[in-house]
This record gives structure tokens, sequence and C-alpha cells, in this order.
């Protein structure tokens, strides 16, 4: 994952967990350097599998310019073995799209992921610009201008307090767009009191009034899910119902979020600091930058440095140089679980969740705070879930009508009639 402009954005959405970030900066942030960039391509692509996707994010990815992408494609090829791909994915509020963009992203095949928190007064009750203005109709006008070039993209719903409430109207907006893939992110962050006792106690921490509660969330993918499975599951995709297929398939989750370990990327920020995750872009889990042993040269024993006129040389080696150690301590400690989710029969598809969601970021030991969410929603979907899986485990296309015993609201009837009908004890 890399962020060009690190935190820089347009927008100032209310619940945005990388402001904060902006504040450890040694510099105001700017748009990364070409011998930054080139140094991070040099050093990944040679060694990277034949297939390989980068992610570009923010802050807001597009405020580097077009040129600066331009150049980017340049750098690729040049530094890509002949039979390798390389992926694109692009994650962008969607108020600056153009024409020129669209074409941009429609040349190269990037996937496009948009912010849009589905009805238009939710969006614009957290996510305004920078002179407080709404922005839904922006973010529209720029969806259309994707869909005109025919790039793919698809639609990313932060989930917070208001519209978590509404999962039968954010998902008729959603359809209603036309929109074939959607991830829903839950705004989790968390908030200590200032008159604790104790910081290291999980009641000591509480969540932002813009976080939905774990029974909320819970009661939002119940109803989403029921309306997928039963009119769009051959049509869109939902990140987290196919990070559960996937666990249940190949045994591993597609969303980092469900995955047994944190260790499946690394973050670049744009001064070439290397991070394990952008939740965590802090100094406890720094694991380098790019340029560090570029920077001077040792003659005779002491060190000079380089004229910063010139052109910085390549860093091609800057992954060998990163704290592996603490890169394993960062994905292990995922691992770290408290007693309940060790002994619950979801363990196996959620491994407890983003440690993000665990009380002060994880950093303390307890359940996620979405932990009754899951459970809600996995006690309810993980039959029909397993009936997909059985047939995507052998290769065949599930039938397009479900058995009747899947139906929830058969076996709720069902349930009914058998209490109905349930022979009385006689009294003695």
């Amino acid at each position: 994952m890399l962020k060009p402009v690190g935190a820089m954005c347009n927008l100032r959405c209310a619940y945005c967990y990388y402001l904060p970030v902006a504040e450890g900066y040694d510099a105001p942030a700017q748009r990364m350097g070409h011998d930054t960039l080139e140094s991070i391509l040099a050093g990944y692509l040679p060694g990277a599998p034949d297939e390989v996707t980068i992610s570009w994010q923010g802050g807001e990815p597009t405020l580097a310019g077009l040129g600066f992408y331009e150049r980017m494609i340049d750098l690729v090829e040049r530094h890509r073995r002949p039979t390798q791909r390389v992926n694109h994915a692009f994650q962008t509020n969607g108020t600056r799209l153009d024409d020129r963009w669209a074409a941009f992203f429609a040349k190269h095949r990037f996937l496009i992921g948009v912010s849009l928190d589905g009805l238009t007064a939710d969006h614009d009750h957290y996510r305004t610009d920078t002179q407080g203005r709404p922005t839904a109709d922006r973010v529209l006008a720029g969806i259309d201008t994707l869909r005109r070039h025919r790039v793919e993209h698809n639609v990313l719903v932060v989930l917070n307090d208001r519209n978590v409430r509404k999962p039968r109207e954010v998902w008729a907006r959603l359809m209603n767009l036309g929109i074939d893939w959607v991830q829903f992110i839950p705004a989790v962050e968390w908030v200590r009191p200032h008159d604790a006792a104790s910081i290291d106690a999980p009641e000591a921490w509480r969540l932002a009034d813009f976080s939905p509660t774990g029974q909320a969330y819970g009661r939002f993918l119940v109803d989403v899910f029921d309306r997928w499975f039963a009119h769009h599951r051959t049509k869109v995709s939902v990140r987290l119902f196919d990070a559960v297929l996937s666990a249940m398939v190949h045994g591993r989750a597609t969303e980092c979020t469900f995955a047994e370990s944190c260790a499946g990327q690394v973050t670049l920020e744009h001064d070439g600091s290397v991070y394990a995750c952008d939740h965590f872009v802090e100094p406890a889990w720094r694991l380098g930058k790019v340029g560090d042993d570029g920077v001077a040269v040792t003659v005779g024993g002491r060190s000079l440095e380089l004229d910063t006129s010139d052109p910085e040389p390549l860093d091609d080696r800057w992954m060998q140089r990163l704290d592996a150690d603490r890169f394993h301590r960062f994905g292990d400690r995922k691992g770290d679980l408290a007693d309940a989710c060790r002994r619950c029969e979801y363990l196996r598809l959620c491994h407890g969740g983003c440690p993000k969601h665990r009380p002060a970021r994880g950093e303390i030991i307890a359940p996620s705070a979405l932990c009754d969410g899951y459970r809600a929603f996995f006690d309810h979907a993980v039959p029909r879930l397993e009936w997909l899986a059985g047939y995507l485990r052998r290769g065949v296309a599930p039938p397009p009508k479900a058995p009747r015993e899947l139906d929830p609201v058969a076996q709720r009837r069902a349930r009914s009639q058998a209490a109905r009908f349930r022979p009385r004890r006689k009294r003695r």
C-alpha cells in the first residue's frame, strides 16, 4: 500500500482515522518524490510474485497529480519482470474525478474504490470538504464519470452510528446505482475517558460517538445478507461475505480483518517510511525507511552527506533492511486472544477480528468491539454460506434457489409450529 501524499486530503471527514497521522510527520505532508517512488518499485517488483497489486490510498491520492501516476507507469515498466503483471487499486473520495483521470484509469485498467456512505444525508453529515460543504453530489458525479469511461469500480461504505441503522435503505441505494462490488468498513475508534482509573482495563475505553455498536453492526450485516442472498448473490460481490466464503473453501480469508495474522502487506508513507499497517502508522510499528542508507556515504571512516540537490541514489535494497522482528511481532499480536475468543466456535472464521477494534487499539487483550455483531451474523448466515461453499469446493455453480430448510423465515415458522403442536405434559 502506497500513500503518495500521506494524510493530505481535500475532505475533513469527522470519523477519519488518518488525520492524527499528520501530527507525527517531521514535515508537512507533500507528494512522494520520484526518487522515492522509483526506489520503492525497484526494491519491490524484481522479487515479487508474478502477479502483484499496488494499492494507492491517502489521504486523497489524486492530490499527487495525474503526472505522478503517468511517471509511475513508466517506472513500473522499467522495473517489473517481463512476465510480471502489476495491478493497481486506487481508493478515492471521488470528488476530484474528471474525464482525464477516468481515461487514464481505463487505459491502465485501474480498479477504483469510491467512498460513498449510502444515503446522501448520511454521507454529507460526516463527509464534508475542508470548507464544511457537502460532497455526496460530487462523489456521484465522479462515479458517473468512471461509468462513462467503463472504469472498473466499487463502493466503500463507512458504517457509522447513522447509516448502520438503515441497512435496507443503504442496500437499495447501492443497487439502484448499479454497484456490483461493495465493502462495508465500520468506523471503530476508541476514546479513553479522562477520569478512567486505569487505561489497562477494557472498561476504561469507549467507542467514539460516531462508531457503530457491535449489536447494530450485526443487525446491519444480517439484513444486508438476507437481501444479497435472496436477490443479488450471483451478481454482486460483498467483500465480507467473500472473505468468509474464502475461509470456508480455501482455509484463508481474502480480507485482513478475518485473516489469521496481520502480516499480509506493508504501508509506505509519502516520505518513504514503512509501516506494518496503515491503521498503525506510529513510531512503535515503523519498520524502516526507503533511502535511509542512500543519504550518506563513508570515505576513510568518515560519513559524508551527499549533495541533495542531485537526484538521490536509487535504493533498491530497502526491503532487506526492514525490521523483520518488529514486523513479525506486529503480525503475531493478532493471536493474543481473549479466553472468550479462544472458546468461540467461529474463531476459525474471524480470528478475533482486527486488533484495532479491540480496546486501546489492540493493546488490551479483550474481544473486538464488533464481537456481538460477528456472532449474530455468523449464527444467521453460516448455514447458507456453508451451502454455497459446498458447491464452490467442487467448482460447481450453486443453484439459483436454496433448499427451503435454509430459508430463515421457513425455519422460524417451523420452530413456531413445532412449539405450537408440542404435546403438553400432564399434570400429576
